[in-house]
């Protein structure tokens, strides 16, 4: 979707989630420095700095200008504190004023992109709030794509005890939105999909929402231990080969990859992230971001005060 974006007429993303997978979309989507990251997570990170340890590093935003087709393209991901829904109306407030700033009249320049759990999408009242909002003329932003990482299960409740409805993004059809339920072990049905949204969000300025079946491999989070809830499906998880994997095999099968191409593909992320890691370790002061916008040699905006009173 990023990268056809430009092509579409948009210049400005404003990215809200929560917090699982927020590391890979900082690094891969926003492209944040791996040394960056690796250094954030290190014990002795500013602990007296608003961004060392006041929050998991999950939960931090990000803002970076990709060049796509010749074209820059500004991507701003805001910072969540918390692991639910807040961020959503975030979202849709910067988008909004973004396009003023820009003088978007026809919202086409700035898209707003969500992603979702699928147990907070279909159970904070949050959502559909916004939702409700999203086409009344003083909070429109020209329509969000909202992609519903649909694991199927919100911490350790499964869909059948966390909602009523048979989908977790049935309080979208209030909008009478397009929903497009996806397998997510399928990448390019993933990028049809993306496409589709991106050219219907363009031509019609409504909302569309795209849910990604998928499952949680892993625990809720570094301590939790799956197995202890729902042992049967852990099992069958760590039985079934990764997504990656799985689109290997096929991509081999239509004679597409070969697997000594696969091994070199993971062997480069894999030395990529090393090298990164030991270049952090021998320079760690090198990979600090800058806490305050005086740090970034950022010019504060000026404060001044407007009479406001009622005069004769």
């Amino acid at each position: 979707m990023i990268k056809r974006c430009p092509a579409a007429g948009v210049s400005h993303i404003e990215m809200g989630m929560a917090h699982r997978g927020r590391l890979n979309v900082l690094a891969n989507i926003l492209h944040k420095p791996l040394k960056t990251i690796f250094r954030e997570f290190t014990p002795d990170y500013l602990p007296e700095s608003p961004i060392g340890r006041s929050d998991v590093k999950y939960h931090l935003g990000y803002a970076a200008t990709r060049h796509v087709d010749g074209k820059e393209l500004h991507i701003r991901l805001s910072s969540n504190p918390s692991h639910l829904e807040a961020v959503y109306p975030v979202v849709e407030g910067r988008a909004r004023a973004m396009q003023h700033n820009l003088q978007d009249a026809e919202r086409k320049r700035v898209l707003p992109l969500v992603l979702h759990g699928d147990a907070a999408f279909s159970g904070q009242g949050i959502v559909a709030e916004v939702l409700n909002l999203s086409l009344l003329k003083g909070y429109r932003t020209g329509g969000t794509v909202h992609l519903v990482i649909n694991n199927q299960i919100g911490f350790t409740t499964s869909p059948d005890e966390a909602r009523s409805s048979r989908y977790a993004t049935d309080v979208a059809q209030m909008l009478q939105s397009p929903i497009l339920h996806i397998n997510g072990e399928s990448p390019e049905d993933l990028v049809w999909a993306a496409d589709f949204a991106l050219q219907f969000r363009q031509e019609f300025g409504r909302d569309i929402i795209l849910d990604m079946y998928c499952y949680r491999r892993l625990g809720h989070n570094e301590t939790d231990q799956a197995a202890f809830t729902a042992p049967m499906q852990t099992k069958r998880i760590e039985a079934r080969p990764t997504a990656a994997a799985l689109y290997g095999t096929a991509l081999r099968k239509r004679g597409e990859l070969t697997e000594q191409q696969e091994r070199d593909i993971r062997n480069d992320l894999w030395e990529g992230m090393e090298q990164a890691y030991l270049q952090m370790k021998e320079n760690p002061a090198d990979y600090i971001l800058p806490s305050t916008a005086q740090d970034a040699d950022e010019t504060p905006l000026p404060r001044t005060s407007t009479l406001t009173q009622v005069r004769n």
